[in-house]
């Protein structure tokens, strides 16, 4: 099969209409979660997530152009990929109210979960046991995410490394690379799958349009992913070739992917006297209404300062560091143990004090019951010598 086609100018014109337009649906939906930024809690994730498209895309585009250093092209790529599956996960948790609040609660509902499929037919290492859900295991998810940020981000910055100091990247590094990456990224998946099944029926998600942003979650990442490995397997083709043909693919599915975004993440669930946060959002004339508003107000200056400054607030992602330090460090993970048996503590304590009160009831109804047996003892009696 021949692909000359991606040398030529109708590649390129085709490509860079297809992310214009898709660049001007992701910038505006991204700039009204940032005129509107309502919910820090929720939404620094949100604009973390949306942010990803205009930097992959951008990224992509140089790469059909320029796939003599992709290498260094699609390392940069990845470093926001890597915290577009934490920030999913962690909005995923604020939904259910907190990394505490989300564990309490799976704690009693569903309580236990099982490994995936095929793993919980596997005897070694326990996977074929019941998984406890409790504050324990949403710290581990979390931490289960955020390795394949950190992994990404570190490949990253190697990478820039060896090619300025002028090392080649040969087929040794490129296999030690992707051995890391895909047992980083699988392991990030999976605790993500974990997760979200544990979380499936949590009264948070409800209302929060969860499916519709988990869809757009795989369209953004394991859409591609797959594409890129069928690719792969199903043609034998020189490098430069391949590196463009999956670019071009994916900047022509760019528009499919925004509008999921879009679809996912409705500004009219943070809009200020819109739908409340737990409506579903719906494409209605009060969106419309929305938009037009918002497009009036990002020409003036005030809009763009407010929007500056809501950038500034999302993107500081200090909370990455810092999340990564307390799970990393000893006395995290001591206070988390410390956490938890206080909690089965508590536990034991209250069961204790129940069965103590049904004992004490116990007693009393048996009482109660010898009492009644001398009266009815006595009553009849009593009948006998009125009878005499």
């Amino acid at each position: 099969m021949s692909f000359e086609f991606l040398s030529s100018y109708w590649t390129y014109l085709l490509a860079f209409i297809s992310l214009s337009s898709s660049l001007v649906v992701a910038l505006f939906t991204l700039s009204q979660h940032l005129l509107h930024y309502t919910s820090h809690r929720l939404q620094r994730y949100v604009v973390r997530i949306l942010i990803f498209f205009p930097i992959h895309g951008v990224i992509t585009f140089m790469m059909l152009c320029a796939p003599g250093i992709s290498d260094v092209l699609e390392m940069l790529r990845n470093i926001w990929e890597g915290l577009l599956i934490h920030s999913f996960l962690c909005l995923m948790m604020e939904y259910c109210g907190g990394e505490n609040a989300c564990g309490e609660r799976i704690a009693n509902d569903p309580a236990v979960i099982r490994h995936l499929w095929p793993l919980h037919h596997i005897k070694f290492f326990s996977l074929n046991e019941d998984i406890p859900l409790n504050v324990g295991f949403v710290k581990k998810c979390r931490m289960g995410t955020m390795q394949y940020a950190m992994v990404r981000f570190a490949l990253a910055v190697l990478v820039v490394l060896l090619h300025l100091f002028g090392y080649a990247f040969n087929r040794m590094w490129s296999f030690v690379f992707s051995f890391v990456l895909n047992l980083s990224v699988y392991s990030a998946l999976y605790f993500l799958g974990l997760f979200y099944l544990a979380i499936r029926t949590h009264p948070g998600l409800a209302k929060a349009n969860s499916v519709s942003k988990f869809f757009s979650l795989k369209l953004c990442f394991a859409f591609s992913f797959y594409q890129d490995f069928l690719i792969d397997i199903l043609f034998n083709l020189p490098q430069d070739v391949s590196l463009r043909l999956k670019a071009f693919l994916i900047l022509m599915e760019a528009s499919i992917i925004v509008y999921s975004q879009r679809k996912a993440y409705c500004i009219s669930e943070f809009y200020t006297g819109a739908l409340p946060t737990t409506e579903t959002p719906e494409v209605s004339k009060g969106v419309l209404d929305i938009a037009k508003d918002d497009f009036k107000t990002l020409c003036t200056h005030d809009g763009q300062m407010t929007m500056l400054e809501s950038a500034k607030r999302a993107l500081d992602i200090s909370d990455l560091f810092q999340d990564t330090y307390y799970n990393i460090s000893d006395k995290y993970r001591q206070h988390t143990l410390f956490t938890e048996s206080t909690e089965a503590s508590s536990t034991a304590r209250e069961l204790e004090d129940i069965a103590t009160e049904v004992d004490s009831k116990m007693e009393d109804f048996a009482d109660f019951a010898q009492v009644n047996s001398m009266l009815d003892t006595k009553g009849k009696e009593l009948s006998k010598l009125q009878f005499i």
